[in-house]
C-alpha cells in the first residue's frame, strides 16, 4: 500500500528551521507514531514531495523506520529544486546517501 505524505514548507511552521524547538521535537513523535501506524495497517511504500519542513522530517522518520521495516521511499520534486536554500539541498544529499 501507498502513502503520500505532505505538509507546510518550515519557513510556515511556528520553530521556522529550529528543530531543536519543543514543538518541533513533539510534531515529530506523533509523526512516527502516526507511520507506525500507517506501516502496521500495510502501508511500504511512501511518497514525499521533498519540501523543507513537514515533508523532510517525514522523509527523515521513514529512513529511520526503514532500519525496522522493508519501505520504500520516493521523492518527488519539482522545477523549483534549484530555487531551494542551502542548508534544504545538504539535507536533501544526505537522504539520497542513505539509498
Amino acid at each position: 500500500m501507498k502513502c503520500c505524505i505532505i505538509g507546510n514548507e518550515a519557513r510556515l511552521l511556528p520553530w521556522k528551521f529550529d528543530e531543536n524547538d519543543e514543538k518541533c521535537r513533539k510534531l515529530k513523535e506523533e509523526f512516527e507514531k502516526f507511520i507506525i501506524c500507517r506501516i502496521e495497517e500495510g502501508c511500504d511504500y511512501f511518497s514525499l514531495g521533498m519540501g523543507s519542513g513537514v515533508e523532510l522530517i517525514g522523509a527523515e522518520i521513514v529512513l529511520n523506520l526503514k532500519q525496522q521495516y522493508n519501505l520504500f521511499l520516493e521523492a518527488v520534486m519539482d522545477k523549483t529544486g534549484d530555487k531551494l536554500q542551502v542548508g534544504v539541498l545538504r539535507m536533501l544529499k544526505d537522504i539520497m546517501r542513505l539509498f
